[in-house]
């Protein structure tokens, strides 16, 4: 009978069906709290140069973002088309960034 921060009672107290109500709604303003008020949301046009997130760090000092790409086409919402290698991969914009000139090594953006 431990007290839930999330569910604002007892475990066993939020399973009778008196409390449902209090319990969703007390479950919606605890979500509230987690939510990032300030988060810049990224869109990205056809042809932007951007950084790929490395999926394959062996180590934590090893870089995050590291291969290059240009925006092909938005497929839906926050997924894009990126060409790579003359590859073309879907990413989610979470796993993008801007690249300016000279961002990865001495090269170039593309």
């Amino acid at each position: 009978m431990c007290y839930h921060m999330g569910i604002g009672c007892a475990t066993d107290e939020a399973v009778k069906s008196k409390n449902w109500e209090k319990v969703r709604k007390h479950s919606e303003n605890y979500m509230k709290e987690f939510v990032k008020k300030r988060r810049r949301i990224k869109k990205f046009e056809n042809n932007d140069r951007v950084l790929i997130k490395n999926h394959l760090r062996k180590t934590k000092n090893d870089e995050i973002f590291l291969k290059k790409g240009k925006i092909v086409k938005n497929e839906y919402g926050d997924v894009y088309e990126v060409l790579k290698d003359r590859k073309l991969i879907k990413r989610h914009a979470s796993q993008l960034r801007w690249c300016s000139k000279g961002e990865v090594g001495n090269d170039d953006c593309i």
